[in-house]
């Protein structure tokens, strides 16, 4: 959704003439060919920023404004419900992962002009960059303060990054360190918690943003 939102604001900027469509849109994927994934797209888009400049001064796409129109409505409501399922459901949640996947179907097949990607590239590190200090931080809490082996923390932490039972579980636990997990539980919690918050913000859980 996060993507999303903003591909529906640049569209919306046309209305103001603040954009044309060709700085959004380009044309769209036959279905019948293979489709690239966002990030692939977005990374391909990457390597030629030097021909930005060139790509902002290209004659308008011959798009049809009226069919643009109706696949971003298309586009905006599957959007909505996406994060109304978030809200609810949580981003794990099966509906919601129904939800989310209706909106990537229809997602895939819109051809983003250049420009489109840089921004959607640099959500992608910024999003990775915030999940791999999160996990240093609890990393740091389990292994340092806690004095949790280091494998035991690699084997036991991979797929509760946002199970905030995880270290109450250890700290009920008959180990060692359980009793030094019960201290940093608040800490380790604050953590997982944040990283809920960017799994509701870009509408992916943390194994997909990886």
């Amino acid at each position: 959704p996060a993507a999303v939102d903003h591909l529906l604001a640049e569209y919306d900027l046309i209305e103001t003439e603040e954009r044309k469509l060709s700085d959004v849109l380009i044309g769209y994927l036959n279905p019948m060919d293979h489709v690239p994934s966002a990030l692939a797209q977005a990374e391909a888009a990457k390597n030629k920023e030097e021909d930005d400049e060139d790509e902002d001064e290209a004659e308008d796409t011959g798009l049809d404004p009226i069919e643009a129109k109706e696949r971003f409505d298309t586009l905006r409501q599957l959007n909505n419900k996406a994060k109304r399922a978030i809200n609810r459901y949580g981003v794990a949640h099966k509906s919601t992962q129904q939800h989310l996947s209706a909106l990537g179907e229809h997602f895939k097949f819109l051809k983003l002009a250049p420009r489109q990607f840089k921004p959607m590239a640099e959500a992608v590190r910024e999003a990775l960059s915030l999940i791999r200090a999160e996990e240093r931080t609890v990393m740091a809490l389990c292994i340092r303060q806690a004095k949790m082996p280091r494998t035991d923390f690699i084997g036991l932490f991979p797929g509760h990054e946002t199970d905030e039972s995880w270290a109450t579980g250890l700290a009920k636990g008959k180990e060692p360190y359980a009793a030094a997990i019960a201290v940093v539980e608040p800490d380790i919690q604050r953590s997982q918690r944040r990283l809920m918050q960017l799994e509701e913000k870009t509408g992916l859980t943390i194994s997909q943003i990886k």
